[in-house]
């Protein structure tokens, strides 16, 4: 599964006021850079705590250590960060993607969408049994490329032939849109498909 990697973004109100303190604390760079490493680490540090009553928003204070003067009210800073969580996911749930060279070099794959109730090992399970599926069979390509492939050859010049998993009505009903909107001229022996384009420029 994804690995989603935290990282700090710096606010140029921050990095005014960063600049500001180095002309009293030489270290406060160095400083605000360690508490940043902390919390890409997420590691929680026991002055972490909601701040101001936004916690719905993730708004959140920490103190910081100033290292060049570790006493009094200049022993520290306060640090005012919002925890963001990518929410620009194009679908709900899990994905997966997988393909593989064949020693022939032809390229193939599987993959499936997530949605509401459908769980990572069940998206995982019909992903790896159909590429299975489709590898042993042997074929060029696999079976969802197979009909992609169909409008391609009907448009180009000469005898496209090649092989495919298993015929699905994807791959019929293209070859029908070919034959009837183009003109191609279409065959269909055992699982080799051969199209004769109509040499569209």
């Amino acid at each position: 599964m994804h690995k989603i990697v935290p990282r700090c973004i710096r606010l140029p109100q921050l990095t005014s006021d960063i600049k500001r303190l180095k002309k009293r604390f030489r270290s406060s760079e160095i400083d605000l850079k360690y508490a940043e490493r902390l919390l890409e680490a997420g590691q929680v540090l026991p002055q972490a705590d909601p701040y101001l009553g936004f916690e719905s928003h993730k708004i959140f204070n920490m103190r910081v250590v100033n290292t060049h003067s570790a006493r009094g009210k200049s022993a520290g800073y306060r640090l005012i960060y919002e925890k963001i969580e990518d929410e620009s996911s194009l679908q709900e749930g899990a994905a997966l993607a997988i393909y593989a060279e064949t020693s022939s070099g032809n390229l193939m794959g599987s993959d499936r969408a997530g949605r509401p109730g459908r769980s990572s090992e069940s998206i995982g399970r019909y992903v790896a049994e159909r590429f299975v599926e489709d590898v042993k069979t042997g074929a060029a390509v696999d079976r969802y490329i197979a009909d992609q492939l169909i409008i391609y050859a009907g448009l180009a010049e000469g005898v496209t032939r090649y092989s495919v998993p298993c015929i699905t009505e994807h791959v019929e009903i293209n070859l029908w849109l070919i034959k009837e909107f183009l003109g191609a001229r279409t065959k269909i022996e055992g699982n080799f498909l051969e199209i004769k384009g109509v040499s569209f420029a």
